[in-house]
């Protein structure tokens, strides 16, 4: 009888000391805090996204998502602490360069770092998670881009802007309503008839078959932004809409239609080749900057060669930068000491 009163009492303190194998935040159910963008000004600052934090026992993890689409991550550093003082800083003030994890991300929306888990259940962590969003440029627009619009093309495309192929007319109360100059990228389908089309980047894959090289939307991207009609060539007299029309067939297609060439108007395959050669001597791997042109593409839905797909120019944005800090912005906040806006949060290992 002695031996099993002392059994179970051993048992019941087994019970006590061994952490059970449960855990409060997983992936699927984490802890989750705001992430804020231009916190150093009250009435500016936004709540872009999340910080989410779990562990699984053997490592803590802890993401950044951000769910506004207008903005992502260029930048993020993440430090996690036992006291406050275990973050670098100087006069108070964080220094996110010396966290001890950090990253530059090409327009993320999300990021996770993984942590061994060295601290036991129950160990309060403070966490910093800074980071830098952005917004506009041509990420920022291709971000906010509408699955459908309704376009109208006008050929030739004399009538708005410089000339060019096209000029299409996109409406439907999205970011792209307006007037572009425009340009076919496929002879093998037929005239693109007024309708709805489907949106897409030129930098994003596309449906298949609708273009034959898609792996060279980077040179005409190039092409796009050289404002070749009216510039002097070598070959005789000065580009046209016709020259660069026929450039981009000949990156994008195996073999022109015939019968296409005869819509170009005025144009020299001389001229043309010019504009091909320049292109893959300049334009590998190019990505329209801030006031460049972008190239987005709209392909009305039916078979393939029931409708030419499009690419109008868009101006690109300008990018905006802005810092980001993870925590309870909005309610009672945990801030740094010093005089630089700067939160953190508290998190405790479960």
């Amino acid at each position: 009888m002695k031996k099993l009163i002392l059994f179970l009492f051993v048992m019941s303190l087994m019970l006590v000391l061994v952490p059970v194998a449960a855990f409060a935040h997983t992936v699927d159910d984490p802890f989750v805090t705001d992430l804020v963008a231009d916190g150093g000004d009250q009435e500016a600052a936004k709540d872009v996204g999340d910080v989410k934090v779990w562990n699984d026992g053997e490592y803590l993890y802890v993401e950044y998502v951000v769910t506004d689409t207008e903005w992502c991550l260029t930048e993020t550093h993440l430090e996690v602490a036992t006291s406050l003082e275990e973050i670098a800083q100087r006069n108070g003030n964080p220094i996110p360069g010396k966290f001890t994890y950090k990253g530059e991300h090409d327009c993320a929306a999300d990021v996770t770092y993984t942590i061994p888990l060295t601290w036991y259940v129950g160990t309060d962590l403070l966490i910093a998670t800074h980071g830098v969003v952005q917004t506009g440029g041509a990420n920022g627009l291709v971000a906010m881009l509408p699955d459908q619009v309704t376009m109208g093309t006008v050929f030739p495309g004399l009538g708005f802007g410089d000339p060019s192929y096209f000029d299409v007319t996109v409406s439907g109360g999205t970011v792209l309503d307006g007037t572009y100059d425009a340009n076919c990228l496929d002879t093998d389908s037929a005239y693109p008839d007024p309708g709805i089309a489907n949106v897409y980047s030129s930098y994003e894959p596309l449906p298949q078959n609708r273009i034959e090289y898609p792996e060279n939307l980077d040179l005409v991207n190039w092409i796009i932004n050289q404002d070749f009609v009216n510039q002097s060539s070598a070959c005789d007299g000065t580009y046209t809409y016709g020259d660069v029309q026929w450039a981009i067939w000949h990156l994008l297609e195996d073999n022109p239609t015939l019968g296409a060439l005869g819509s170009l108007g005025d144009w020299s395959e001389c001229r043309a080749q010019e504009i091909v050669d320049a292109a893959i001597a300049n334009g590998e791997g190019f990505v329209p900057g801030c006031g460049d042109k972008l190239g987005i593409i709209l392909i009305r839905e039916g078979d393939w060669w029931m409708y030419q797909p499009i690419l109008i120019w868009v101006e690109a944005p300008c990018a905006k930068d802005e810092t980001v800090w993870g925590g309870d912005y909005f309610g009672e906040p945990l801030e740094f000491p010093g005089a630089n806006w700067a939160i953190y949060f508290a998190y405790t290992v479960q």
